[in-house]
């Protein structure tokens, strides 16, 4: 018995340790480290742990509660602070909200802008536009749930492109981590479904 007890709390020192180094990567509040490090002990409690990788069980505790607290982080960004597979995030995910009922609300892309216009230094007037267009595309039901980075970036590239405010496409896709082929791609479907945008 003691010796089970002294293996649970050293793999807890050991997704931790992980816990802050991921939580410093990602720049997420102490009180999103702190929410996710409650959540992975409740998932230990429930003695799901066995036979699975702490690392990505960690990691899709860390995705969950950034979906519950709103904080916008993708899959690829955790699963990149981890160093473990996209695939395998979403798959440890997917199984974790099942077992723990967990059913948080899908990002929307407008929690995506912020984050990607602070890297590209847009100006207030295009970072507004890019919220006017992904208004109009909720409003117009353009699907804005599959990938909502992807949307932002899209949303961005059209908003600047309006305002002439030079922003290559190459550098919104580096900061979003989306290709520049999607991000056409969604650009496309923006201006084929909700027209002309204009400022105002």
């Amino acid at each position: 018995r003691n010796s089970r007890s002294a293996v649970t709390s050293k793999s807890f020192q050991k997704a931790f340790t992980l816990l802050d180094a991921m939580g410093s990567k990602l720049g997420l509040p102490e009180s999103v480290i702190e929410e996710s490090a409650y959540l992975f002990r409740k998932v230990a409690a429930r003695k799901i742990l066995a036979g699975r990788s702490t690392a990505a069980m960690l990691s899709a505790t860390i995705y969950a509660t950034c979906r519950i607290t709103d904080t916008p982080r993708t899959l690829q960004d955790i699963a990149d602070a981890a160093n473990i597979k996209k695939k395998v995030l979403q798959r440890t995910y997917r199984f974790l909200a099942k077992e723990m009922d967990l059913a948080p609300e899908s990002y929307t892309p407008s929690e995506f802008v912020t984050r990607i216009a602070k890297g590209l230094n847009l100006s207030e007037k295009t970072q507004r536009l890019t919220f006017k267009i992904l208004d109009l595309c909720s409003k117009k039901h353009v699907s804005t749930s599959k990938n909502p980075m992807a949307m932002a970036a899209a949303a961005i590239h059209l908003a600047s492109t309006i305002n002439a405010e030079r922003v290559s496409q190459l550098k919104i896709s580096k900061i979003s981590g989306i290709s520049a082929v999607t991000i056409r791609e969604r650009r496309k479907e923006i201006v084929s479904k909700v027209g002309d945008v204009t400022i105002g």
